[in-house]
């Protein structure tokens, strides 16, 4: 077994607080635990597709060094974009990284005490998270039960409880809310705040307002958080891990500090480096913060690869010093998905699926949003993901609008063995945002919201069109190997602190990248029978629900050619192509 299929098998959660530094024989554990099995295959091919993309791009190198690739111009132009970095640094903002302590494991130790000081999960089929504890044994997030029960045989697995996990976070973040009223949250369990002004107005310094945010928390909800406080969000998130558990990090701000802490850190402790884009890294001698400004001049040479002007950002320590909660026009999409043990009865799976149309039916009302696009996931057994996904001319939100479309894009799927199923509405409509033009002189007919205008249609714009019965393949671009940094909806795009994008460099070729879309024809629905209150009971007493958005980050994708604008940013390709009915058969499988 290769040693970097060990380190891919080891899983995406290997940095946590507690975890034993030395985890070589744990790796072997999980590795003898998962060999043969589905898992174990999936990793393993994933692990020799990734090894064939590092050896087509080290050949890449070799050939333009080859051919006289001005490796001391590639350098000049990296120290020129590292003088001009440097320059923009600001150390004017008191950013604060607030990370609750074990978060799902500490709200049931507060709930059931008999718990504490026990070796505990919470999870089923996949751990959400381990006490403490637990994780002296390797458990960890994002495990499989059965390779963690390998590593920890009395391990105690205690079923997620969502509405009490948001009940209690609510709580927090309206603590958080008196030091910063335009906070953060970065996911159920974390957020960042900026005290700049608190600190000011208060006489008071950064480390005595952290700690008594931290104490504040304690003393209103009985649960522990740990801090950090830095110039940036990169900082804070990485000073946030420093202390842990209930403790608090504080890093200077000085220039020359900063580089220093920032030399020696580990690459993979970077926020957004997950365990592809590490390999990457490590194939060209990358390990260490440090190590960018060794390999500048190749980072130069495969920019199209390596984005160097992020790696240099991170290299210097530069990340976003903005805090303000995300504005409602940047959210992409709404969805909702449930992990359990494999499945194959159509009647068990219809059940999920009906549950999942209820949870996303509650998230859309709550968040207040419709979608013209509604997305099926679907992982099989293999660990093979697939999507499938239609769209309609109206926007969608009820429950029996997504569940018809739900089931018969599931239809086309059927027989299947499934361990995760997950609905998606994509093209968002705000539905509280004021509207403009002509809307807004006629208004809006009373109880639809902004769904449709006052005056009804003269054409049925569905029958006259018609409708397309062949559903489209979509990639899924919902999958990640950090999917355990989104559990209870948390929102990865801010749990990853947000660094400016990469800047076009002098010198420098980039790749183009397109984006498009069009709009597609509508959808009729049937009315399904919804399940009753015991059925909803079950369902959710062994099932882990996770929210999704497109506003995640993909922190472990390989990284892959942008284009970059006059700002440097950069748009992820799609495509979409319409017939005369609107919709065009279309074939895309994501292998996870």
């Amino acid at each position: 077994m290769s040693a970097s299929l060990l380190h891919r098998l080891a899983g995406p959660s290997t940095g946590k607080a507690g975890l034993a530094r030395d985890q070589t024989e744990i790796t072997k554990v999980i590795a003898e635990a998962s060999e043969g099995s589905k898992f174990y295959q999936n990793e393993k091919r994933k692990d020799e597709e990734l090894s064939k993309k590092i050896e087509m791009m080290l050949q890449l190198r070799d050939q333009l060094i080859a051919a006289g690739a001005d490796m001391l111009g590639l350098e000049a132009v990296a120290d020129k974009a590292l003088a001009e970095l440097e320059a923009s640094r600001d150390l004017t903002q008191t950013i604060v990284h607030i990370d609750m302590d074990s978060y799902y494991a500490s709200v049931e130790m507060l709930d059931n005490p008999s718990l504490i000081g026990k070796t505990f999960a919470v999870g089923g089929g996949v751990l959400t998270t381990a006490s403490y504890a637990a994780r002296t044994f390797g458990v960890r997030s994002g495990m499989p039960e059965y390779i963690a029960k390998k590593l920890c045989p009395h391990l105690i697995v205690v079923k997620n409880r969502f509405h009490r996990y948001s009940e209690l976070s609510g709580q927090v973040m309206n603590i958080l809310r008196r030091f910063d009223p335009t906070m953060d949250p970065a996911g159920t369990d974390e957020a960042y705040l900026n005290i700049t002004s608190y600190c000011k107005t208060n006489n008071v310094s950064p480390d005595e307002c952290v700690q008594k945010i931290r104490e504040t928390i304690l003393e209103e909800t009985k649960l522990t958080a740990s801090a950090g406080i830095a110039p940036n969000k990169m900082l804070a998130k990485i000073s946030s891990e420093k202390n842990k558990p209930n403790g608090q990090y504080c890093l200077q701000f000085d220039p020359e500090i900063i580089r220093d802490f920032m030399k020696t850190l580990p690459i993979r402790r970077v926020p957004g480096i997950g365990r592809v884009s590490e390999r990457l890294l490590d194939s060209i001698g990358i390990r260490t913060c440090g190590d960018i400004y060794t390999h500048r001049a190749t980072l130069a040479l495969l920019d199209k690869h390596f984005h160097l002007h992020e790696k240099l950002e991170i290299f210097l320590g530069l990340g976003s010093n903005v805090v303000k909660p995300w504005p409602r026009e940047s959210r992409k999409s709404v969805g909702a998905e449930r992990t359990f043990q494999t499945i194959s009865d159509p009647a068990m799976i219809h059940a999920k699926l009906e549950h999942v149309a209820q949870e996303l039916e509650e998230d859309l009302e709550r968040l207040g949003y419709a979608g013209h696009t509604v997305t099926l996931k679907l992982k099989l057994d293999t660990f093979e993901v697939r999507s499938r996904a239609k769209s309609a001319h109206k926007p969608l939100r009820k429950y029996d609008e997504l569940l018809s479309i739900g089931e018969e894009l599931l239809a086309h799927e059927l027989p299947l063995k499934l361990r995760l199923l997950g609905l998606r509405v994509t093209n968002l409509k705000d539905l509280r945002a004021p509207e403009h033009g002509i809307k807004r002189f006629f208004g809006q007919a009373a109880g639809e919201g902004s769904l449709r205008p006052t005056k009804r249609r003269k054409l049925d714009i569905d029958t006259e069109i018609g409708e397309s019965k062949d559903p489209i393949w979509v990639e899924d671009d919902d999958e990640d190997d950090n999917a355990d940094e989104r559990k209870g909806g948390k929102r990865a795009a801010t749990a990853t602190p947000e660094r400016p994008k990469s800047q076009s460099l002098a010198g420098l070729e980039r790749m183009t990248r397109a984006s498009s879309h069009e709009p597609m024809p509508s959808q009729e629905f049937v009315t399904p029978k919804r399940r009753n209150d015991s059925d909803k009971k079950k369902l959710e007493d062994e099932d882990v629900k996770t929210s999704s958005s497109s506003n995640i980050l993909e922190k472990d994708q390989v990284p892959q050619p942008r284009k970059s604008g006059p700002t440097g940013k950069s748009a992820q390709a799609q495509s979409s192509s319409s017939s005369s009915k609107g919709i065009v058969p279309r074939v895309q499988q994501e292998q996870h």
